[in-house]
């Protein structure tokens, strides 16, 4: 009976071990809700589709397996670049938490700050989009032990 116990407890350890380690992990075809950030959002779907990210995005909270929460900001330039440098490019700035909705784990973090970006908000989602696909590749990658 006590080996059964000490089994029972080492296999539901393992599980546990096994079952977190795959909660930070995105897998393709993965659906995501993201969540209100200033009209930063339109630019994140778009650039979702456009690096041909593969995830789902969906617009009902309750249907997605992630989240992508965050804050993102453009700042205009102000008159004294404009004069001084000749410069009207904006900068912009976002940082973004992907989280498993089962889990509450955060699958994924990653921040961006473009300085004179041509596109402003829609350049800073476009790298942040290609860092999502990035990772989500890696996660499919075998791990070596």
């Amino acid at each position: 009976m006590k080996r059964f116990a000490v089994t029972l407890v080492f296999a539901f350890a393992v599980l546990t071990i096994t079952a977190s380690a795959q909660d930070n992990k995105i897998p393709a075809g993965s659906k995501v809700y993201i969540e209100p950030m200033g009209g930063f959002e339109s630019y994140m779907a778009a650039a979702l589709q456009q690096k041909n990210v593969p995830l789902v995005v969906v617009a009902d909270k309750d249907k997605a397996d992630f989240v992508i929460k965050g804050m993102a900001e453009e700042k205009k330039a102000g008159w004294a670049k404009i004069v001084f440098q000749g410069n009207t490019s904006p900068t912009g700035d976002a940082s973004i938490q992907i989280v498993n909705v089962k889990s509450g784990v955060i699958a994924f973090a990653v921040s961006e700050h473009r300085r004179n970006s041509l596109h402003g908000q829609r350049s800073v989602a476009e790298y942040l989009a290609k860092k999502i696909g990035q990772k989500m590749k890696d996660d499919e990658k075998p791990q070596k032990k």
